[in-house]
């Protein structure tokens, strides 16, 4: 069975943080940041091109200036934190 949490988190690089919510997911293959939130830090990293197909596999979803970047995760909720490494923007 799939389960989804959303969790309140603290995003942090480069001296910049920002508090947002994270979704977790079992079934997830990847780890995917929206584009404009990494922006805003920035977050930067080397090109990765993004094709994302939905679930009912009509719906394909090509980006090309997606890249991969690392940053660090920090729970709101404890106080445990986590090196993210090899997110795509999306």
């Amino acid at each position: 069975m799939q389960r989804k949490t959303i969790l309140p988190v603290e995003v942090s690089y480069g001296g910049n943080n920002a508090d947002t919510f994270a979704l977790l997911e079992d079934a997830s293959t990847v780890t995917l940041i929206d584009q404009e939130f990494a922006d805003s830090f920035p977050l930067f990293g080397p090109s990765h091109p993004l094709c994302l197909q939905g679930a009912n596999e009509n719906e394909i979803h090509q980006q090309n200036d997606s890249c991969v970047v690392s940053f660090t995760l920090h729970s709101k909720n404890s106080n445990k934190h986590f090196q993210l490494r090899h997110v795509i923007t999306a």
